[in-house]
C-alpha cells in the first residue's frame, strides 16, 4: 500500500471512529435522559452505536480476525467512555482510539501476527 492510500484509509477510519463516538455519546445522553428505558431498548441502543462504524473501519483495515476485532473494540469503548466528559473534541478523541489501535497493530506484528 501507497502512502496516498495509507493517508486515504486513516482518514475514513478517523471519520469512522468520529461517528461511532458521536453515536455513542448520543446513546449515553440518551441513557441519561431516560434511565428507566427496557433493557432491550438499552441493548439495540448500544449495538447500534458500536457497531456500523467499527465494522466498516474493520473491513477497510482488513481486520478479519474476531480476537483481534474484539481488542480492538475494547480499546475504543474504553477510550470512548474514559474522554467522554473530557474537554477534547471529537476529532481528537478518534486520534487517541486510532494511535491506540496502531499501538496495538505494533505489537500483534511483533509477535508475527500480521505478514508484511
Amino acid at each position: 500500500m501507497d502512502k496516498k492510500e495509507r493517508d486515504e484509509k486513516s482518514s475514513i477510519i478517523n471519520l469512522l471512529l468520529s461517528d461511532y463516538i458521536c453515536l455513542n455519546d448520543m446513546f449515553f445522553d440518551i441513557n441519561n435522559e431516560f434511565p428507566n428505558k427496557s433493557p432491550f431498548l438499552n441493548a439495540i441502543l448500544e449495538r447500534q452505536g458500536q457497531f456500523y462504524s467499527l465494522t466498516v473501519a474493520f473491513l477497510i483495515g482488513k481486520v478479519e480476525d474476531l480476537a483481534h476485532q474484539s481488542i480492538l473494540e475494547d480499546i475504543a469503548y474504553t477510550i470512548l467512555v474514559s474522554t467522554r466528559t473530557a474537554k477534547l473534541t471529537i476529532d481528537e478523541r478518534a486520534k487517541l482510539i486510532m494511535t491506540a489501535w496502531i499501538e496495538v497493530f505494533m505489537k500483534f506484528k511483533a509477535k508475527g501476527f500480521f505478514e508484511n
